[in-house]
């Protein structure tokens, strides 16, 4: 189950049967009324690697990156993944990302733009 607070126009998320929409303002009101209809979309490699981060690995943790800061030239948003823990975290380890919402709502409050699939960025 997903709370609708937690959710911005864009979004994914998932139905319980498994197929993933992009929150509109139809679904976001279906969200409100039946929430148990929908669940979060877990982050994994493979939907950072979907929207275009990169990856450094270390000995005991990967980060994952992506965008440049234009004032320091450095990441835009790196987060963290430590080995044999089952989520990212961004900063200190105080923030975990378990969703892909989650980073979607992260990214849009640090840039002020929309997180979304690389492939979608190659079309436009």
């Amino acid at each position: 189950m997903i709370d609708a607070k937690e959710l911005r126009i864009g979004n994914q998320i998932q139905r319980r049967t498994g197929q993933h929409l992009i929150v509109d303002i139809n679904i976001l009101r279906s969200v409100r009324r039946q929430p148990v209809f929908f669940m979060p979309v877990l982050l994994t490699e493979e939907k950072l690697i979907e929207f275009g981060f990169e990856k450094k690995e270390y000995s005991v943790s990967s980060d994952w990156h992506i965008g440049t800061n234009p004032v320091t030239h450095d990441w835009m948003l790196t987060i963290t993944k430590l080995e044999g823990i089952d989520y990212f975290f961004f900063q200190n380890g105080g923030h975990q990302i378990r969703y892909v919402h989650q980073l979607q709502n992260l990214y849009f409050l640090l840039t002020g733009e929309e997180l979304i699939v690389k492939q979608e960025i190659e079309k436009l």
